[in-house]
């Protein structure tokens, strides 16, 4: 993928042009669900769009997946990511093939950045799963 940036889109847009993008160069089907988010800040926006470009690119790199499913929800004052696929999955017990992932390594550090959780989900034959879940309060002297 080559490095898109949000230009100033909300995040919904940022990830329905990258799905657009993807969807006329390989042959999976995204399925993607999205909400309008409340006012995030720039940097949580970014962060989160560039934890989705990492995400999808290691989809296309490593899990052979035909479906893609991509959700963005609020609910009580947090939002909710999940990004799925029906790829070949991995063994999570292989510990090295988790430490020695830049991307996912690169994701966690990125949801951490912004306050949120991180938890990734796969099985050999059954596909991987990420779910992140980022509060939305705003504390005092935080913008969003």
């Amino acid at each position: 993928l080559r490095p898109v940036h949000l230009s100033g889109e909300p995040l919904t847009k940022g990830i329905e042009r990258l799905v657009e993008e993807l969807e006329q160069k390989c042959p999976i089907h995204f399925h993607v669900q999205m909400e309008e988010t409340a006012d995030l800040s720039q940097t949580k926006e970014e962060h989160l769009f560039r934890i989705i470009q990492e995400a999808l690119s290691n989809i296309l790199r490593h899990s052979n997946a035909t479906d893609v499913n991509v959700s963005l929800k609020e609910k009580n004052e947090e939002l909710f990511l999940h990004i799925g696929d029906n790829g070949v999955g991995f063994n999570m017990k292989e510990k090295e093939t988790i430490v020695a992932s830049y991307g996912l390594k690169t994701m966690r550090e990125r949801t951490g950045e912004i306050g949120g959780t991180f938890v990734l989900r796969s099985r050999e034959g059954e596909g991987t799963h990420i779910d992140i879940r980022v509060t939305l309060q705003i504390v005092k002297g935080e913008i969003g």
